[in-house]
C-alpha cells in the first residue's frame, strides 16, 4: 500500500519504467537469441504482473487522496489499521502531521504503518482514531453473526493447504478430518516448534507486506519453518560476533560455485544459524524471514518466491542483515520480509548492509559493467570480484529498475536445482 506523496512517486516512475519494458520486450527476438520461449514469457508476465498492482496502488491512492473514499469497512479487528492509514490518506495528512497530533516523532508514525500498527496498543489505536476524527461506527462495520467457527482462530488457519503440503506428518486421516481437528493439529504443530502459541504471540513481528497478508497464514508457515529447524544440527553455539565484514566476504564468494546455494546452507548451520526452504503460503508474499529459535539461535528462512540466483542471494544476505544489525536491538522481534514492498528505515538499512555485503562499495564503484550493461563485461568483473554474475546483473537491474537486460546471467532456475535432493 502507498501511504505518502514519496511513495507515491516513486511508485508512479516505477510503473511508468515497467511500462516502458513491457512495450519494448522483444519475446521473438529474446528467443530466437537463445532464451527458452518459457522463461521469457515467465519474464513479461512477472514485469506485467508487477506493474498491475503498482497501477492498482496507485488508482487507490489517489482515490483516497482526492476525497472519493471516506468510508473504511472493517469485517474484523485485524483491519483496523489499515482503516486508519487509509483515513490519514483521505484527510490529506502527511505522516507528520499525525505524528505532530499524537505528540509523538514522525518515524514512529511511519513504522507503525508500515508494520501495520502491530507494535502498537489499544491504547495507541484509539488515540489515533480520535486524531483523525474518527470513531467506531465512522471507520468499522463489524460483522456480529454468531457463527462459532469464527471463534475458533485455529479455523482460519490454512487447513487444506497445510494439509496438502504434508505439515501434519503424524496424522492420516482426509481433509475433511484434518478441518475437524484443525485445533488438535495445529497445537500439536506448536509442541514441535518448540513454542506454544502465546510465546508466538508475544513475538513482536517486523512485517514488511502490504495489507494482502493473511496473518494466520503467516503464523502456520512461522510455525512449520520451527518445525524444520528443529530437525537439523548446528555446529555450534551462535555468536553474534561471528557476523563479520569478512564472513560475510567469504559468503559472498561461495556464490561463484555451481553448488553455491548449498555450500551457504552448509556456512550458516556451521556458524550456528539455522537455515530452511519452506514455499510460501497463499497470501503471506513472502520471500524470506530472520526468525528465533526456541533456544535462541537465528533461523534464516527462504521461499524462493522467484527462482533466480540473483534473488537467493539477496534474500539470504538480507535476512543476515536483520541478524547482523538487529536482532540485539530489537529483542524478541521476527522479521518477515517481501522484498518488493517500499521498506522503512529498518528494512532499508537491511537493503543497504545486503547489497554492500554481496558486492563491497569500493567493487561497486569501479563497476564498468554498470554503464555498459554487457554481459562479457559482468562475467569478467564477476571473476575479479571472486562472486557469481548474478550477485553484480541483479544489482544493475534492480538500480536501473530495468528488469529486461542481463537476463542470461541472473541464474533463472539455478535455486531450484540445487535444492532439488535436499532432505531434511
Amino acid at each position: 500500500m502507498i501511504t505518502n506523496e514519496r511513495q507515491f512517486k516513486i511508485a508512479k516512475t516505477q510503473m511508468e519504467k515497467f511500462k516502458l519494458s513491457i512495450t519494448n520486450f522483444d519475446l521473438e527476438r529474446l528467443t530466437r537469441s537463445g532464451t527458452e520461449r518459457l522463461i521469457a514469457q515467465a519474464q513479461l508476465d512477472q514485469m506485467q504482473s508487477e506493474y498491475e498492482v503498482l497501477l492498482e496502488q496507485i488508482k487507490e491512492y489517489e482515490r483516497l487522496s482526492s476525497g472519493e473514499q471516506t468510508e473504511f469497512e472493517m469485517q474484523s479487528l485485524r483491519d483496523i489499521p489499515i482503516a486508519l492509514i487509509k483515513a490519514r490518506i483521505a484527510n490529506n495528512w502527511t505522516q507528520k502531521q499525525l505524528a505532530d497530533l499524537l505528540g509523538i516523532k514522525e518515524q514512529q508514525v511511519q513504522r507503525y504503518e508500515a508494520e501495520m500498527y502491530q507494535s502498537a496498543n489499544i491504547a495507541t489505536l484509539c488515540r489515533t482514531a480520535e486524531a483523525l476524527g474518527l470513531d467506531m461506527p465512522d471507520f468499522a462495520v463489524m460483522s456480529s453473526d454468531n457463527d462459532s467457527s469464527k471463534l475458533d482462530l485455529y479455523k482460519n488457519f490454512p487447513i487444506v493447504e497445510m494439509y496438502k503440503r504434508g505439515w501434519f506428518e503424524d496424522f492420516s486421516g482426509t481433509i475433511r478430518e484434518a478441518r475437524k481437528c484443525s485445533k488438535e493439529l495445529i497445537e500439536w504443530m506448536y509442541v514441535k516448534s518448540g513454542y506454544t502459541n502465546n510465546q508466538i504471540a508475544l513475538h513482536r513481528k517486523k512485517v514488511r507486506m502490504d495489507s494482502r497478508i493473511n496473518k494466520e497464514a503467516l503464523t502456520a508457515w512461522h510455525i512449520r519453518i520451527l518445525c524444520l529447524a528443529n530437525k537439523q544440527r548446528i555446529s555450534q553455539t551462535f555468536n553474534p560476533s561471528t557476523l563479520s565484514k569478512d564472513w560475510f566476504r567469504e559468503l559472498a564468494k561461495l556464490s561463484r560455485f555451481q553448488e553455491g546455494p548449498l555450500l551457504a546452507r552448509d556456512w550458516l548451520l556451521e556458524s550456528g544459524i539455522y537455515f530452511v526452504i519452506e514455499p510460501h503460503l497463499p497470501q503471506t508474499f513472502l520471500d524470506g524471514s530472520a526468525l528465533r529459535h526456541p533456544s535462541g539461535a537465528p533461523v534464516v528462512a527462504l521461499t524462493i518466491r522467484y527462482d533466480r540466483l540473483d534473488n537467493f542471494w539477496f534474500v539470504l544476505f538480507h535476512e543476515l542483515s536483520h541478524i547482523h544489525l538487529h536482532f540485539q536491538s530489537e529483542q524478541e522481534t521476527d522479521f518477515f520480509d517481501d522484498s518488493e514492498v517500499q521498506a522503512n528505515d529498518i528494512e532499508l538499512e537491511a537493503d543497504d548492509y545486503a547489497l554492500n555485503a554481496l558486492v563491497p562499495l569500493e567493487m561497486w564503484d569501479n563497476c564498468i559493467s554498470r554503464f555498459s550493461l554487457n554481459t562479457d563485461t559482468v562475467l569478467t568483473e564477476a571473476e575479479q570480484f571472486q562472486i557469481h554474475p548474478s550477485l553484480i546483473a541483479g544489482r544493475i537491474r534492480h538500480e536501473r529498475q530495468n528488469f529486461t537486460v542481463l537476463n542470461d546471467v541472473i541464474g533463472y532456475g539455478e535455486v531450484s536445482r540445487s535444492f532439488k535432493d535436499w532432505v531434511l
